[in-house]
């Protein structure tokens, strides 16, 4: 518009103090707090201090293009400022990375010269970095803190001339009388939970106030908390809410509660790096607030950064102590650093303050059971299946502690449940198929490791787990056929290597035996070395019938004696075994194997006194046999003889120093003289050797009770 448009403007201006007259002048003066726009009355009332300040009504328009033009040329220049600071920025970056960054994949193409200037170059790095942190990042954020503070000061909620003149005139006529209304109206809908309806009344206000930045915060809260039927209608909602408070932050980048909205609405869609910057935003202007510290730490705990992540929930805590959601996530950063003892504790703290969080109730049962708190785990298993009872983990965990307790009936019912509600779950198929194995039922088990390596074909527990299988149904070959199979997975697997070498070596004895009788089948040590063989691979049965073949040509023999006592005692037949030890030691009273064997049997029998005889009758023929020892010790102990089992345990243990069951015989002694502190040492101990076992665990618990 030209300056004669603007002197010849004929807009009607009105007095402001009286609405019937028309306005004059106009007052330029900044800290004046009468209307601007008034008439000649008004001049001696309210303008008398600044006459210098008033001019004629016909200078406004010019005033106001020349102000309007001015402030436009400024913003002009101060852009095209930071524009060139943009650019000089980019360049120097772009030469600082050309000579320091991206140099991990081609270090080891280097030659020596180039590594020696790269090496002076990283080492002046150092002096550019400390120069970039003194003289540039201190300025830059002074820069950045007086721009927010200039954008906060722009009143851009209560800018009328932005909009159209009809809207214009709505806004001002809805504040004065139906906004109040409407807002009070939106909230005790937000309040009531009807959110849709909550978001209508919003949406009028905004119309009319499209920068209200409550209204705002309340539309995005309740687009945030809106629970939709149809998930992506959801997702719609919490995108719209999340734009709803860029907006807000946009018009007030200090706004707390919006910052938090967004790091959530970022976490929840795995973008962890911006959650966090959100999330940081946030503690920069509220180190206490509380959501921020917990969104944070969140993050950083699903980033794998669990130390950092647990410093910011002790800091939560210290905040709000009285939230639970800060020490659940406490317990599973402990519980993911193999701290179990405070995890627990964190979760205990958690489930105080609200008992039936699910998660809280979920970790716990999972951390007992890691640790082989099994019986306690299952306790918290229950109460999780109280809330959520179709949930395959939940009866899979708890299947798994019942089969460490050695209750594989139980266990199998419990994997049952978790086939049923996950029939592709590999952890409750390989349980199932464990704790059949356990209950020798060989061929159920077998149908359950072959179902789990479908889904995992080089897993050698499910390899091993079908191996033993084969082993114990007398299908040596095919068995060792899969323990080469977990070696080839697992080189490192102790126990598959000790079959498959066992195995090897029987099956080649055995093969050996078969031959020779061929060629003499009354060969008494083809037949006795036979039954040794199958004896070694499990086979009982096979091996006492092979025992009696040779009973029938040498009565006498008292090895078979001795082997055929030895495979009645592991079927828990012991008075048929001590039938066959009595008949070997009739041949031969000095029979170490026999005297030993029968002493096991008594022993089994709870005749201890009697047990003792025979463990003496060894040790007095070869002081230093220990499994004797261990045997002598155990009588003992049942006869609460603790001092002398001791002795005895000491005895045994010099000659084999990491026998778990040694050392759970002297620490059950111990206990017994109320020396619990050594007791627990010797028990962890046991535990570290031992594979899961339901006596330990006991102890264990015991000395915590005490």
């Amino acid at each position: 518009m030209n300056q004669n448009s603007l002197l010849q403007n004929n807009f009607t201006l009105k007095c402001l103090n009286h609405q019937n007259i028309q306005a004059k002048y106009f007052c330029k003066l900044p800290q004046c707090q009468q209307h601007r726009i008034f008439c000649q009355q008004c001049i001696n009332h309210f303008h008398q201090q600044h006459p210098d300040q008033i001019n004629q009504i016909s200078q406004l328009f010019l005033l106001l293009d020349e102000k309007s033009q001015q402030a436009e040329k400024f913003l002009q220049q101060y852009f095209n400022q930071f524009k060139s600071l943009q650019e000089h920025f980019n360049v120097t970056i772009k030469g600082l990375r050309y000579i320091f960054g991206g140099f991990s994949n081609d270090l080891l193409d280097l030659d020596q010269n180039q590594i020696i200037q790269f090496l002076d170059q990283l080492i002046t790095f150092d002096e550019i970095n400390q120069l970039y942190r003194n003289q540039v990042e201190n300025k830059l954020l002074k820069v950045l803190d007086i721009l927010n503070q200039i954008f906060q000061k722009l009143p851009l909620q209560d800018i009328a001339y932005r909009m159209p003149q009809q809207l214009a005139l709505q806004q001002q006529k809805y504040q004065n009388f139906g906004q109040k209304n409407n807002i009070l109206l939106g909230l005790h809908l937000k309040e009531q939970g009807l959110y849709n309806e909550a978001i209508t009344q919003f949406d009028r206000i905004l119309e009319i106030s499209p920068y209200n930045i409550k209204i705002m915060f309340e539309k995005g809260e309740c687009l945030n908390f809106n629970d939709q039927i149809i998930q992506l209608m959801k997702q719609n909602q919490e995108y719209e809410a999340y734009l709803k408070f860029k907006e807000i932050i946009f018009l007030d980048p200090k706004h707390e509660l919006a910052l938090c909205r967004i790091g959530n609405y970022l976490l929840n869609c795995t973008k962890y790096d911006e959650a966090k910057e959100y999330f940081a935003k946030c503690l920069c202007i509220n180190q206490n607030n509380y959501e921020a510290l917990l969104g944070f730490a969140d993050t950083l705990r699903i980033q794998n950064q669990f130390i950092l992540a647990n410093y910011n929930y002790e800091k939560a805590i210290n905040v709000n102590p009285q939230n639970f959601q800060a020490f659940y996530g406490n317990g599973e950063c402990l519980k993911s650093l193999n701290d179990f003892e405070n995890s627990q504790k964190m979760f205990k703290k958690a489930l105080m303050l609200n008992q039936n969080h699910f998660e809280s109730l979920f970790s716990l049962a999972d951390s007992l059971k890691i640790n082989h708190q099994y019986q306690e785990a299952i306790t918290y298993f229950d109460q999780a299946l109280q809330i959520k009872p179709h949930l395959s983990e939940l009866w899979e965990g708890k299947a798994t502690c019942l089969r460490q307790l050695n209750d594989n009936e139980q266990a199998v019912d419990c994997y049952e449940r978790a086939l049923k509600y996950d029939p592709t779950s590999y952890e409750a198929l390989k349980g199932m198929g464990l704790s059949l194995r356990y209950l020798f039922k060989c061929d159920e088990s077998i149908v359950f490791f072959e179902k789990a390596l479908e889904i995992k074909p080089n897993n050698e527990f499910s390899l091993k787990g079908k191996a033993e299988c084969l082993r114990l149904q007398g299908k040596w070959e095919e068995a060792l056929k899969y323990y080469k199979m977990v070696l080839y997975f697992n080189p490192g697997q102790h126990r598959a290597l000790f079959f498959k070498t066992q195995l090897e070596q029987i099956i080649s004895t055995l093969k050996q035996h078969e031959k020779e009788l061929v060629i003499n089948p009354k060969s008494v040590n083809s037949i006795f070395g036979k039954a040794e063989c199958l004896r070694m691979l499990n086979d009982y049965d096979g091996a006492m019938l092979i025992y009696v073949d040779v009973l029938k040509i040498d009565p006498n023999h008292i090895n078979s004696l001795i082997g055929y006592g030895f495979c009645l005692g592991l079927q828990n037949k012991f008075e048929q075994a001590m039938e066959q030890y009595d008949k070997a030691l009739n041949i031969n009273q000095y029979s170490t194997d026999a005297l030993w064997g029968k002493g096991e049997c008594l022993r089994m029998l709870m005749d201890f006194n009697n047990a003792l005889t025979y463990y003496e009758k060894v040790l007095m023929l070869y002081p230093n046999h220990y499994v004797s020892l261990s045997g002598k010790g155990d009588c003992l102990r049942m006869l609460n003889l603790y001092q002398y089992a001791l002795e005895v345990y000491n005895q045994a243990l010099f000659i084999q120093n990491s026998q778990p069951s040694l050392l759970y015989g002297k620490a059950i002694c111990l206990m017994a003289q109320n020396d619990f502190e050594s007791a627990s040492e010797l028990l962890k101990q046991a535990k570290r050797i031992a594979p899961p076992n339901f006596y330990l665990d006991k102890a264990i618990n015991s000395i915590k009770i005490n």
